[in-house]
């Protein structure tokens, strides 16, 4: 039994950007909120990740002092999960076009599961290169959560491109 993902032909289709978009945005707050969950569920702070996040855009200078609660980090860590939830997003919908699953529901939770565990090694991998304090985060709880993302994003793409067809064909 052959499996071929993208079935070896490829097709230049434009993907639907306002529902990647919106599926970006949806991802960004099931993601948001899993985080805050599993951070209370182990006693943690969101401080840390709230650090780690707002670091990516204004530098290592954030963990200086741990104990405070500023808003304005917390504004720049939300500004850049939903940016790059939302790009990353864009790059999952033109691969769902790009292989025509977007139908195929089966499929389309397959592509956005790979998706989600490239991502997960892009992440904590690749990217900590340019910023280190990215390595101590690399658990299974990441790598879920990375793999919630891509299904929720391929899978709301999916939900709403096709309405979006339906609606205004």
């Amino acid at each position: 039994m052959e499996f071929h993902l993208c079935g070896g032909q490829f097709k230049l289709r434009t993907p639907d950007w306002r529902a990647a978009i919106i599926s970006g945005m949806i991802s960004a707050t099931v993601l948001t909120c899993s985080v805050v969950s599993v951070i209370v569920a182990k006693g943690g702070s969101l401080w840390g990740a709230i650090r780690m996040v707002a670091a990516i855009a204004i530098g290592d200078g954030v963990f200086v002092e741990p104990a405070s609660r500023d808003i304005a980090v917390l504004i720049v860590a939300l500004s850049v999960h939903l940016a790059l939830a939302i790009g990353f997003a864009l790059v999952l919908a033109t691969l769902i076009e790009v292989c025509d699953v977007g139908s195929n529901s089966l499929m389309t939770l397959l592509v956005g599961t790979m998706f989600g565990a490239f991502l997960y090694f892009v992440n904590f991998y690749v990217m900590t290169a340019a910023f280190a304090w990215f390595i101590d985060a690399r658990t299974w709880i990441n790598f879920s959560l990375h793999i919630l993302y891509g299904l929720v994003t391929g899978l709301s793409y999916m939900q709403l491109a096709r309405f979006r067809k339906t609606r205004y064909v």
